[in-house]
C-alpha cells in the first residue's frame, strides 16, 4: 500500500512540549533576571492554550499568537514589554531544548 501523506501529531506524543516549553520559559525568565514560580508558570501555560485554541478556531494568525503572547502575559502582572523580542528569545530556547526526531528517508515503508 502507499500512502502519499504520512502525519505525526508530535505534541506530547513523540516530543514532550510540555518539558521543553517549562525549559525554554526558564530560560527566558532567567535571562530577564526574573523568577518562574510554579503560579506564573501556570498562569503563562493557561495564556498559551486560550491563544492556541484561538488560533485553532481561525480567530487570530499563527503570527499574532507568536507577537502577543508575552505582551498579554507581562501585562497580567502590570509590565510593558517587547513581546517580539521575548518570544524570539522563547522561541530560540524552545528549539535548542526540543529533541529533534529524524527519519532517514530510505527507511519509509513503500
Amino acid at each position: 500500500m502507499n500512502y502519499s501523506t504520512l502525519l505525526f501529531d508530535v505534541d506530547d506524543t513523540l516530543l514532550n512540549f510540555q518539558s521543553s516549553e517549562k525549559q525554554a520559559l526558564t530560560k527566558l525568565f532567567q535571562s530577564l533576571h526574573k523568577p518562574l514560580t510554579a503560579k506564573i508558570y501556570q498562569d503563562y501555560h493557561s495564556l498559551n492554550a486560550q491563544l492556541w485554541r484561538k488560533y485553532e478556531r481561525g480567530e487570530i494568525s499563527r503570527e499574532t499568537l507568536l507577537d502577543q503572547r508575552f505582551n498579554l502575559f507581562f501585562q497580567h502582572y502590570g509590565q510593558n514589554v517587547d513581546g517580539k523580542a521575548y518570544s524570539q528569545k522563547y522561541r530560540s530556547s524552545y528549539q535548542k531544548v526540543t529533541i529533534k526526531c529524524q527519519m532517514p528517508a530510505n527507511s519509509w515503508p513503500t
